[in-house]
C-alpha cells in the first residue's frame, strides 16, 4: 500500500527555490547600434494570393472543377494587378510564384480538365507560396 505525502512535494518546491541563487536582471534595452531588423517576405505579404489558391483547391477537391477555372481568374487578376508593385522588389521570387500559378491556371484551363493535375498544381502552388511568404 503507498503511502500519500501531501507535505513532500511543497518541501521539493522550496528546496530548490532557495538552492537558485539569486540573479539581479537587468532590463533589455537597444540602442541604433544594436536595432534588430526582422526578415521579411521578399513580396510582402501573400496571403491574399494563397486565399485565394486554398480556396481554389476546395473547389476542385469537391469536383466543382468549372466553378475552380472560375475562381483561379480571381487569382490570376489580383496577381496581374499586383505585378507591377511586387516583380521589382525580388523579381525571381515573382517568377518562381508566377510559374506556380501560371501552372495552376493552365491545368484547370484544359478543355478537359484533370482533378488530380488541378490538386497537384495547386498544392505546389501553396508550397511556393509558404517558401516565400514567412
Amino acid at each position: 500500500m503507498s503511502r500519500k505525502f501531501p507535505i513532500f512535494p511543497s518541501l521539493v518546491v522550496v528546496a530548490a527555490f532557495v538552492a537558485v541563487p539569486f540573479v539581479s536582471i537587468q532590463p533589455f534595452e537597444l540602442s541604433s547600434a544594436t536595432a534588430i531588423t526582422l526578415p521579411h517576405p521578399p513580396l510582402g505579404d501573400l496571403s491574399s494570393f494563397r486565399d485565394i489558391a486554398v480556396d481554389t483547391l476546395h473547389i476542385v477537391k469537391s469536383g466543382r472543377l468549372a466553378e475552380a477555372k472560375i475562381r483561379v481568374k480571381d487569382l490570376e487578376t489580383v496577381w496581374d494587378h499586383a505585378a507591377a508593385s511586387m516583380k521589382p522588389m525580388d523579381p525571381e521570387v515573382w517568377r518562381a510564384i508566377d510559374a506556380a500559378i501560371d501552372n495552376a491556371i493552365a491545368a484547370l484551363r484544359e478543355p478537359s480538365p484533370d482533378a488530380m493535375t488541378c490538386i497537384t498544381s495547386l498544392r505546389d502552388l501553396i508550397r511556393t507560396i509558404d517558401a516565400y511568404d514567412r
